[in-house]
């Protein structure tokens, strides 16, 4: 089987910011357990690519930078008010997140 990596978008938060969730993944971890993220890796996935080869072809990875660089968009609030175990790959079932 040929190696794969993920690729995926996502929304970084400020060092600030991923301090405070980092605090809440922590409390959350010994609830739950497994594993958590170091909080330099912690972000929100907007668009989920799927596996891919591993290494990535460098135009690939060019296409992505370069799209994701030109993307501008206003400052938006986003709220986190839960937080759902997800084990594994998989999409948290909408009626979990209502």
């Amino acid at each position: 089987m040929p190696a794969t990596r993920h690729l995926f978008f996502a929304l970084e938060p400020p060092p600030p910011l991923r301090a405070g969730l980092a605090v809440h993944v922590a409390r959350l971890r010994m609830e739950w357990g497994g594993r958590a993220s170091a909080p330099a890796k912690l972000h929100m996935t907007l668009l989920f690519l799927d596996a891919v080869p591993d290494p990535l072809p460098a135009h690939v990875v060019d296409a992505a930078r370069t799209t994701a660089a030109n993307i501008r968009h206003p400052p938006i609030d986003i709220t986190i008010d839960r937080a759902v175990p997800v084990r594994g790959p998989t999409t948290v079932p909408r009626s979990e997140l209502t």
